[in-house]
């Protein structure tokens, strides 16, 4: 009882203490893109917003909480086997709708900015941010593991990593246009949202791939059964 209240404490810390830096640096992003695109650049590229949570939510966001639920007994039987088989299938799924959502989303860009948005330049935009569809699926599905298994910091790290590569990465873009003597535009933030979920992407694969491997062999001992002396 003691283990799983420590847990539940150290676990609720992580995640408030990411959450605050996170929207901090949020906030401040905000601020940023506002005075470099200006107020009209800011408002096309906040109408993307509602896309981007409608294909999460048919993507990603139900699967990691299946995955959440199916591995959180997984502490208690040691059976990590199956959570592995629940996370791949759960890969499979994710990367199957977020493909189909990434080809729909960029090949139907023209009629969603015009017809569903009512914004013909958020096309580009669409089309840009895309490509972050099948990345956030990926780390999605690995943060609802380790979610389950009570492990937060993964999670936050890669809330953290997401939030720190897109702004870095507009931050770079848009000096290197501006030193280039180019007018940067609105679609270097959508250029951010895909490379920041690739970062997360990036550290969450080898983070789960490490978590498996030391629940497979423990103890430092080899595949071959034998101990390191």
């Amino acid at each position: 009882m003691r283990i799983k209240k420590n847990t539940l404490i150290t676990g609720t810390i992580i995640l408030t203490v990411t959450g605050l830096a996170s929207r901090l640096i949020g906030f401040f992003y905000r601020i940023f893109l506002s005075r470099l695109f200006g107020e009209e650049n800011m408002g096309i590229y906040q109408l993307i917003g509602p896309v981007m949570a409608l294909v999460f939510s048919l993507s990603a966001a139900g699967l990691q909480n299946a995955i959440s639920k199916f591995v959180a007994g997984e502490t208690a039987t040691h059976d990590y086997k199956a959570s592995l088989r629940i996370l791949l299938v759960g890969f499979a799924f994710s990367l199957i709708l977020s493909m189909g959502c990434l080809i729909g989303v960029y090949h139907f860009s023209d009629f969603i900015a015009s017809y569903l948005l009512f914004e013909p330049r958020c096309a580009p935009l669409l089309r840009i941010a895309a490509l972050s569809f099948p990345f956030a699926s990926v780390h999605s599905c690995v943060n609802g593991y380790f979610y389950g298994v009570r492990k937060t910091a993964v999670p936050a790290a890669t809330q953290l990593t997401e939030q720190i590569f897109r702004v870095g990465s507009v931050y770079i873009i848009a000096s290197w246009c501006l030193a280039q003597g180019k007018e940067p535009t609105i679609a270097v933030a959508a250029a951010g949202l895909a490379i920041g979920e690739l970062s997360s992407m990036l550290l969450a694969l080898p983070a789960a791939y490490l978590h498996f491997i030391r629940k497979a062999y423990p103890a430092g001992r080899l595949p071959s059964g034998t101990i390191y002396r």
